[in-house]
């Protein structure tokens, strides 16, 4: 019954939250995962379960502990402080992406990404975004018929318009029939050659610095603690 609200694999769903990665959840006790799924949450949707019988909660605490374990987080070897610095430095994150607040419009926020991603998929998403990354969103260059050039991100496109948005977070909307021409650029959005311009420690204290931005949170994600 789990599976209907916090989705097949545990990691979220419609109504209700990641189970899996969420790092607050993951730092309960076994008691503590016990008395939720016993007890429910109250003011929120998470119902009691006391029917399954003392039995049949310490189950569900045992593959709950099996999918976290099946993405068991790995040590983390970087210092997040000289992953900032990489992020807002020499690795260029910053250009596209936003964290603490901070940085670019063009790609994802990346401030809560460790909610819902492990260590592992941080550093893949990192080293090779076209097979670990789901952001597809297609570079563009739009050319008007006065020979104005705006180049940007397509945020949405159909057969007849097109709403890029630039690297300085303006939006701007066409009528395909404004334009001269629509060019899609060849390079890709998200730099694919991080694995040999960082080092690994560099990548290391990247993912750090990923984790860290949830991990220094109180992520309640509708849970309580029952201690």
């Amino acid at each position: 019954m789990c599976a209907g609200c916090h989705g097949l694999d545990g990691r979220g769903a419609e109504h209700a939250p990641n189970i899996v990665n969420n790092p607050k959840l993951q730092g309960f006790s076994d008691n503590q995962i016990s008395a939720i799924v016993s007890n429910g949450v109250p003011e929120t949707a998470m119902p009691p379960f006391r029917s399954l019988g003392a039995p049949g909660i310490k189950n569900v605490v045992a593959y709950l502990r099996r999918l976290q374990g099946s993405r068991q987080q790995a040590a983390l070897r970087g210092d997040p402080l000289k992953g900032k610095s990489i992020f807002f430095g020499n690795a260029g994150c910053s250009t596209c992406h936003m964290a603490e607040a901070v940085g670019g419009f063009l790609g994802p926020e990346l401030s809560e990404y460790a909610g819902n991603h492990s260590p592992e998929e941080a550093r893949s998403a990192i080293t090779d975004p076209a097979e670990n990354t789901t952001w597809r969103k297609t570079d563009l260059v739009a050319v008007t018929v006065d020979g104005q050039s705006i180049s940007g991100i397509a945020r949405n496109q159909d057969n007849f318009s097109v709403q890029l948005q630039t690297p300085n977070g303006d939006f701007y909307f066409f009528q395909k029939s404004q334009l001269r021409c629509l060019e899609h650029q060849p390079k890709p959005v998200m730099p694919s050659d991080y694995a040999s311009t960082l080092s690994r420690e560099e990548i290391d204290h990247l993912v750090s610095y990923l984790m860290s931005m949830a991990g220094g949170k109180k992520r309640d994600h509708g849970y309580q603690d029952n201690d």
